[in-house]
């Protein structure tokens, strides 16, 4: 391993024997492919290091970060919610205050750059994410003595009603179900599923499961006998706190659910009921969890998406499809004035928290069910 020092200062950078560099700066290093690599990967050392060296008030936000987030949230927070909040933070946080020095940030800075996340068109969820973060984190800064108060305390908070509704979620045509049923039961020269997880596709629409849910639904989830279906978790993947060398950069874990709604019991028509038997005799039992792969390990996180489109494509489905639409068809079937299930009880199937969560997401589908009543009324 040859080693060059002078060139870099105080740091140094050194090529190992298969070819990769590694770069060390005061008890510290990271690995890099090339030369060009090591020498950014050193500057971040170095300035890392002699930032966490600094007393903490005139550290950079960035290294105060990463240390609050490794010491403190990383046990504070699932999983899922420390990947989803080290995204947040590096996406729209870091690039407008990961320079500035801990005791620099003021409430004006931290109200412009809510101000400026907003006007950008994102989200409402978006927004009170990046407020959240950061209302968390100066909290800590000053509960732990590194700042005599919390700049955020004084910040407006994001008001949902300031930001546009969202989109209306296009649900599928009946015939455009019917058409999907259709794909799912197409076999090809071997007599296999054309959509090797078509089935699960069915079984999604007609039983409105996030696709978290149905990634980490058991066998023994399911009573076939009774004609019910427990929600008892959700798989969800998230980027890997292990960063080091050969870590998967991606990994996956059963989760509870968000809340005591989302622990549900949903009951199970006979289009489900028979797409999920299907399933069952094309592939048997690999693994306890029903959504795998021939090896029996978990789908990836939008293998069902890619086999939804595929047979959306087969079926002719010109609009845009997700899995969400999946829920939304389940949804807006059972409140339609066809069906017409009580909001209560679509509340409850869905694992809504409050019934106004789902008057608000359907109301489209809600008023025309009343206008119906309104016409039976009418005939009496």
């Amino acid at each position: 391993m040859s080693t060059r020092k002078g060139r870099y200062g105080d740091g140094s950078i050194s090529l190992r024997k298969d070819g990769r560099y590694i770069c060390r700066y005061k008890g510290k290093s990271a690995y890099a492919r090339t030369e060009a690599e090591a020498v950014n990967k050193l500057r971040e050392l170095r300035r890392d290091v002699d930032s966490a060296s600094q007393p903490p008030i005139r550290r950079k936000l960035d290294t105060y970060v990463k240390d609050w987030m490794e010491t403190d949230r990383r046990k504070a927070w699932k999983p899922s919610t420390y990947a989803t909040m080290e995204t947040i933070y590096q996406i729209h946080i870091k690039e407008p205050l990961g320079d500035f020095q801990l005791g620099q940030i003021e409430t004006k800075d931290i109200q412009r750059l809510l101000d400026e996340t907003a006007d950008k068109g994102l989200s409402y969820s978006t927004t009170k994410q990046v407020f959240v973060f950061l209302k968390d984190l100066f909290e800590y800064a000053f509960q732990v003595g590194d700042l005599q108060r919390n700049p955020v305390d004084r910040v407006r908070r994001p008001r949902k009603k300031d930001f546009a509704k969202p989109k209306q979620v296009e649900a599928l045509e009946a015939a455009e179900v019917a058409r999907l049923e259709e794909v799912a039961a197409k076999r090809n020269g071997q007599g296999n599923p054309l959509h090797r997880h078509g089935n699960l596709i069915i079984f999604m629409v007609h039983t409105g499961l996030r696709q978290g849910e149905m990634l980490g639904l058991k066998w023994e989830d399911v009573d076939f006998k009774n004609k019910v279906v427990h929600i008892v978790g959700n798989f969800v993947f998230y980027a890997n706190p292990d960063k080091s060398e050969g870590a998967p950069k991606m990994v996956g874990s059963l989760l509870d659910p968000k809340s005591i709604s989302g622990e549900r019991t949903i009951p199970l028509n006979q289009k489900a009921i028979a797409a999920l038997r299907q399933y069952e005799k094309d592939w048997g039992h690999i693994s306890e969890f029903i959504a795998v792969s021939a090896k029996g390990k978990h789908l990836w996180h939008d293998m069902l998406t890619r086999t939804l489109q595929r047979m959306a494509e087969d079926a002719e489905i010109t609009k845009k499809v997700h899995l969400h639409m999946l829920r939304h068809t389940f949804a807006s079937r059972a409140l339609s004035p066809e069906i017409g299930v009580d909001v209560g009880t679509v509340a409850k199937w869905l694992g809504h928290s409050k019934i106004a969560t789902t008057y608000n997401t359907y109301t489209h589908v809600l008023r025309s069910t009343e206008n119906h009543a309104a016409d039976l009324l009418e005939a009496l």
